[in-house]
């Protein structure tokens, strides 16, 4: 009963995630694509089994790509990073590869992760990957999207405490 009343709670997308994509969803070159309860089950059909258990804990997933021109302002960047750390995100990881900076961001509730924020930003592109859900730590680099920028999450440890600390 309590997993699900965290459910309930949890599941509101982050303000500073809807500002920024408002900002953006409608430029020239921008892919934003928003997908909840029912269609993301469908689209990640056919997965093997551990993915699609994870899958059925996905209650959002929203992704916005920029493709050949990244045309994110570097203030409204710093912003929204800003701003989700303001709405409880903490920062897991960051990293940089190749031209792009790679972020990973989490919103916790106790042990559970409802959120989790993925940003390449780069000067050719930028991704951001929004997944809102119920999941453990050990969850996230079991999560086989097949997403562009995705792939990140496969990299992280399978223990939290193996995350690499500056």
């Amino acid at each position: 009963m309590g997993f699900l009343c965290l459910q309930i709670n949890a599941m509101a997308q982050s303000p500073a995630v809807e500002n920024f994509y408002n900002e953006y969803r409608h430029a020239p070159n921008v892919i934003d694509l928003n997908f909840h309860g029912e269609i993301i089950k469908f689209a990640f059909q056919g997965e093997d089994k551990s993915t699609g258990d994870l899958i059925e804990r996905i209650s959002q997933l929203r992704i916005m790509i920029m493709e050949d021109k990244n045309i994110v302002k570097k203030g409204d960047y710093r912003e929204l990073v800003s701003n989700l750390k303001d709405d409880r995100f903490e920062e897991l990881m960051t990293f940089r590869e190749g031209g792009s900076d790679i972020e990973i961001l989490l919103r916790e509730k106790g042990a559970i992760i409802t959120d989790v924020i993925l940003l390449l930003n780069g000067d050719d592109e930028f991704i951001m990957l929004s997944l809102e859900g119920l999941f453990r730590f050990e969850d996230l680099n079991d999560l086989n999207l097949n997403i562009e920028g995705s792939e990140h999450l496969q990299n992280l440890p399978d223990k939290r405490k193996d995350v690499p600390r500056a």
